[in-house]
């Protein structure tokens, strides 16, 4: 695994941002909350958290049937696992490539293909952070969110620009491969011939893993496992939040608030396991519902920690199950995939 320039961004702007989120943090009345805490809830969580896994695995197998159909739940789930806890062990978050690999070599299919469900299932969770953003401006705690409406709609805006980008592509590929790769093409003249040739015949692959699109039933599958495991997400974020004293009064709606800013500061580059983005985003929201920085930063410490190391500890299980190391793992590149398919 090389690093490059964006490993170092993202150690410093995260390094940064946490920085700034725990600057006036005071552990005191941090480690007395923490005794006032209820532990059953945080259990609650744990299991809902690894609920959202099983979730994604249904989903997961809508989209991956075009590939292989009849992939086991088993094995969707190890590669999910292995997916989550790369991303939090490993930079640049290849933790999305990890999973396609892990996939491919374990049920023996083109990893390449496999990445484009995961690509496509990253559209249909853009959709769902959208909608969670129109949620948040036109639903009962508008109210709160007004001196921010600006900045959410722009997110919100550049999002559905992005994404209107990404399914036109997508549908290009599986349509009119050749014209979807000569555009491609175009933009990446100034590489090199062997590895536009790569690029070339990694979209190739690419493309067999888009025909999801265009099963009625499948795709309405699809759509209603996305908002299963978005609603699950937004669960786990609220048992959690009201698991403290000082949050058992607040709404639902703050854990949506959550869940959006926490997703709209993932997309700026961080260290592995989004250390500093998700403080900001978490922090931020919930200060909005009234909470002072520092008791913001207490739940938001513990929401981080209840996302991190049960992803860790699931992926060493199934690293280790199915015979994949982390050096392995973490070599996993666009050519890793490519050599997966020969």
């Amino acid at each position: 695994m090389k690093l490059d320039w964006k490993f170092y961004l993202g150690l410093v702007i995260g390094s940064l941002f946490l920085f700034l989120s725990l600057k006036g943090f005071k552990y005191v009345e941090f480690l007395e909350q923490i005794k006032m805490v209820n532990w059953y809830l945080l259990i609650l969580s744990v299991v809902i958290y690894y609920l959202t896994y099983v979730s994604r695995v249904l989903r997961w197998r809508y989209l991956t049937d075009p590939i292989k159909d009849g992939m086991s739940f088993r094995n969707l789930f190890s590669a999910i696992a292995i997916g989550f806890g790369a991303n939090n062990m490993l930079p640049m978050r290849l933790g999305e490539l990890a999973r396609a690999y892990a996939l491919g070599k374990i049920e023996k299919v083109s990893a390449g293909s496999v990445l484009a469900t995961v690509v496509i299932e990253r559209v249909f969770d853009t959709i769902a952070v959208i909608a969670l953003v129109v949620i948040i401006l036109l639903g009962p705690a508008s109210e709160q969110f007004s001196k921010y409406e600006g900045a959410l709609r722009t997110a919100g805006y550049s999002s559905l620009v992005f994404l209107i980008f990404i399914v036109g592509f997508l549908v290009l590929l599986e349509k009119k491969t050749d014209k979807a790769i000569k555009l491609m093409s175009f933009f990446i003249r100034p590489l090199s011939k062997k590895l536009q040739e790569k690029m070339g015949r990694f979209l190739i692959s690419f493309a067999a893993g888009i025909g999801v699109l265009y099963r009625g039933g499948a795709l309405l599958m699809v759509v209603l496992y996305t908002v299963l495991t978005w609603a699950l997400i937004a669960l786990f974020y609220y048992t959690i939040i009201i698991s403290f004293p000082l949050g058992s009064d607040l709404p639902f709606s703050a854990s949506i608030a959550v869940v959006v800013f926490i997703a709209f500061a993932s997309v700026i580059p961080a260290p592995p396991g989004y250390v500093g983005t998700f403080e900001v985003g978490g922090i931020s929201a919930l200060m909005i519902y009234g909470l002072a920085k520092y008791q913001a930063a207490g739940v938001v410490i513990v929401m981080h920690a209840l996302n991190i190391f049960p992803a860790i500890i699931m992926g060493l299980i199934f690293l280790w199950l199915d015979k994949i190391s982390l050096v392995e793992a973490s070599r996993v590149s666009a050519d890793e995939i490519e050599g997966a398919d020969n």
